[in-house]
């Protein structure tokens, strides 16, 4: 049976993802340009309502204004003013890094899990939900080589990221590129 992940992902309500403990994986076989991206601003939008998210973009394809879209869309009709602030505060939840090689999210990552133990101790941390758009474009480079090593870093990457989800209460979203998958894992 196959299984629509991005009508999943546009119609879940994500407060009941984020409660969620477990490891969802959805994938979706499909061309470039099939929404992966959209998803991936969406949730960011939904969940930087009332969480810290950290939106890691692999191709500059972030967008305040697709954001604001997004939030326009939900929020009722008030002053602009109100709006404003809204989207100000939603904003500031959102917390993204442009990163164009594998050795630059690790970077990012492990500053996020620095950071993320700090905040453990002082009574816990905003922060839950990473965002990896995509990591097809970092870890494609390195895959196509001969060596072993393309294989070492994407199992790094993978280990890092579960780690973070598991000792952090942290939802991790991941698209690619190439199979239009996302994985999430909640922990």
């Amino acid at each position: 049976m196959e299984w629509n992940c991005w009508k999943m992902l546009k119609g879940i309500n994500m407060s009941f993802l984020l409660e969620f403990k477990g490891l969802i994986c959805c994938s979706e076989m499909g061309p470039s340009s099939s929404g992966k991206t959209q998803v991936c601003l969406r949730t960011a939008s939904n969940v930087a309502r009332n969480h810290m998210v950290l939106y890691l973009d692999t191709g500059n394809s972030f967008s305040p204004q697709r954001i604001a879209y997004f939030l326009g869309k939900t929020i009722s009709p008030s002053s602009a003013q109100a709006k404003n602030q809204f989207l100000q505060k939603v904003m500031s939840n959102i917390s993204c890094h442009s990163v164009f090689d594998i050795f630059a999210m690790f970077d990012v990552l492990h500053q996020l899990e620095s950071y993320l133990r700090c905040q453990d101790g002082r009574g816990g941390c905003q922060m839950r939900l990473l965002i990896v758009d995509s990591i097809s474009s970092l870890i494609s480079p390195v895959l196509g080589s001969s060596s072993t090593l393309g294989r070492a870093l994407m199992t790094s990457a993978g280990y890092l990221l579960k780690k973070l989800a598991h000792q952090h209460n942290l939802a991790v979203l991941v698209s690619f590129a190439r199979v239009s998958s996302v994985l999430v894992w909640l922990n």
